[in-house]
């Protein structure tokens, strides 16, 4: 009872469990203070009283949390039939506890009628209590055998119960064979309740407390069989023989009292040196080594059996440790064999991928050089009388107005074909302007689809960078004297030499510090004198990587083309200005050196272009 109050973990139904208890060692203390008075106790004031407010109560509730137990065991069931049968045993114990008062008041407190009512009371509760056993161990035989199983085993245990009673009812309790019958069947009840809710785990115990358990109980039942064989039970009105054996009994209940203390106290103690501390340090190794700490080791302490075992267990970590060292070596040596592989197969693939990129880029550019020769024959012939006649005719015809003026034809006559040859002359540029432009688109595809006859070979990009850089501002001045511009550089020397095709890699620079100086150029013109135009270049190197940023404070992208810039025949210069191709061949160069060409801008605030190209 008391363990049940203070275990910690979780107890099915520890409500009904701790009220049967509770009842049952207020009914046996209310058993030892009747069968402890003389007969003359009988019919008092405090015996009625005792009788109405303890021994009753007491046994209703151990009746009824039996009952309740019986249905929360191991797995709660039949809830609803569980709450009736609650409902029906308190009328029962209503109905016990109002015939005693009749029998203690108006009856001359008849001891004949108490037993057997007391007997006819707890006599539907044994059997309904056997019936739910019965009835669960059937419900979930399927579903769980091994609790079915137990409540089998429960049934048995209440029909020893029942048996107690029935013996002492036939022979009489006071007989020798009706006692005997009755402590041999409850004593086996008692102790196969407590063996099944300790197997079954009902009630959580430590190994300490079932050991101390157990010892105590058959400790207590052989100085029962032994103070029970010496001092046989005597009835109630045989007051010498009881007197008689008041003394022995004293002595006897005393020493009891004595050995079941010392049982108490000294057997956890001694358990605890001898045993579960061990047990426990082994355990806590247990623990460790299962945390991964291999180097445990526990105290061996005594040459018995759980020494043996500490013994094992120690050797057991040392093995595990050296296996465990000799598999972290192979799982290192193998790992480095696996990123070693690994490198060499990714640069391996490296090198396809990028020999591969090259092949399509040849074969592309190839494929399309063959085409726009195609175009050049059909078309540039053609084009060149268009743009020679063009030429020729706004020559005639300028010849054509000046003999008009020379002539003496009415002035409204001569006014008119002047005018009119002046017509001429202006569509005539027209026709020469937009023949010089589809001249330059096909000179710019006959650019983008040239296949490229470089090597790679050592090229020092920060010279390279610069030498372009000079060529395309100064050949920008040259067009336009007024401009200018400020130019800032900030080139990382780790950078050295690598290989590239100098001449592909100038011609991107040159699109992008076109497309910069244009920017800024067409911004300076459309802003006031405070705007300073300003192209900054950088380069960088990270790891294997090389990064060279192109960057300007001019007009910048809108966002809605930024996606598009490096497509074929997109451009963002009005018409006539560019023809498109110019960032789309320098993306498949950077491409084909196995590099990344990106942009990035906010416009009206400038743009920014990085070349990244791999080392190697």
């Amino acid at each position: 009872f008391v363990h049940l109050i203070r275990v910690k973990e979780t107890v099915h139904a520890k409500f009904w469990l701790t009220a049967f208890y509770f009842g049952l060692i207020g009914w046996q203390i209310e058993n030892v203070i009747r069968y402890s008075l003389p007969l003359d106790y009988v019919g008092t004031w405090p015996y009625r009283l005792q009788t109405i407010f303890l021994y009753i109560p007491c046994l209703a509730l151990t009746l009824i949390a039996h009952v309740q137990y019986t249905y929360l065991f191991l797995i709660p069931t039949f809830h609803k039939e569980r709450k009736l049968v609650l409902k029906i045993s308190i009328g029962l114990a209503l109905c016990e506890l109002a015939l005693v008062i009749w029998n203690e008041w108006y009856n001359g407190s008849n001891l004949f009628i108490l037993l057997i009512s007391c007997f006819a009371f707890s006599l539907p509760f044994t059997f309904w209590s056997i019936l739910v056993s019965m009835h669960k161990a059937r419900f979930l035989k399927k579903q769980n055998p091994y609790v079915s199983k137990a409540h089998s085993y429960y049934a048995v245990i209440n029909g020893l119960y029942l048996g107690a009673s029935t013996f002492s009812l036939l022979f009489g309790f006071f007989s020798t064979p009706g006692f005997w019958s009755y402590f041999l069947f409850v004593w086996f009840g008692n102790l196969a309740s407590i063996v099944l809710y300790i197997v079954t785990a009902a009630i959580p115990a430590s190994f300490q407390t079932k050991v101390t358990g157990f010892t105590f109980v058959l400790a207590a039942t052989v100085f029962t069989i032994i103070t029970l064989t010496f001092y046989p039970p005597v009835l109630l009105t045989e007051l010498p023989k009881r007197l008689l054996q008041q003394r022995g009994l004293s002595q006897l209940i005393a020493i009891i009292t004595i050995v079941a203390l010392l049982i108490v106290l000294i057997m956890p103690f001694m358990l605890k040196i001898s045993l579960t501390k061990r047990l426990q340090q082994l355990l806590a190794g247990v623990q460790q080594v299962n945390a991964g700490r291999l180097d445990t080791q526990v105290s061996i302490g005594l040459p018995d059996e759980i020494g043996l075992l500490s013994q094992n267990f120690n050797q057991m970590t040392e093995s595990l440790k050296k296996a465990q060292y000799e598999l972290t070596n192979y799982a290192q040596t193998l790992e480095k064999k696996v990123s070693e592989r690994t490198l060499q197969l990714q640069q391996s693939l490296n090198n396809l991928k990028a020999t591969q990129a090259q092949l399509i880029q040849s074969e592309k550019m190839a494929s399309l050089g063959e085409l726009t020769a195609g175009i050049a024959h059909e078309i540039q012939n053609p084009l060149n009388f268009v743009n020679n006649f063009s030429e020729v005719s706004k020559e005639m015809v300028e010849e054509l107005a000046e003999e008009v003026h020379k002539t003496d034809i009415p002035l409204p006559v001569k006014e008119n074909l002047i005018r009119m040859a002046q017509e001429l002359v202006q569509l005539q540029d027209k026709i020469s302007f937009h023949g010089k432009r589809a001249d330059a688109i096909v000179k710019s595809m006959l650019q983008h689809s040239r296949k490229s006859g470089g090597q790679k070979e050592p090229a020092d990009i920060n010279a390279l960078i610069q030498e372009y850089l000079n060529l395309t501002y100064h050949g920008l001045k040259s067009k336009h004297k007024t401009f200018s511009a400020t130019i800032e550089t900030a080139f990382d020397p780790a950078i050295g030499k690598m290989n590239v095709v100098p001449q592909d890699i100038g011609r991107v620079l040159l699109n992008l510090f076109n497309n910069a100086f244009y920017s800024v150029s067409q911004k300076k013109n459309n802003s006031n004198n405070a705007y300073q135009p300003t192209i900054s270049v950088s380069t960088k190197r990270e790891g294997e990587k090389i990064k060279i940023s192109i960057r300007d404070n001019g007009m910048g992208i809108p966002r809605r083309m930024l996606d598009k810039i490096f497509q074929p025949f997109f451009t963002t210069k009005p018409s006539g200005e560019g023809t498109g191709l110019g960032l789309s061949l320098s993306y498949d160069i950077i491409k084909a050196h196995g590099g990344e060409l990106k942009a990035s801008s906010k416009e009206s605030e400038g743009a920014e272009f990085l070349i990244e190209l791999k080392d190697g």
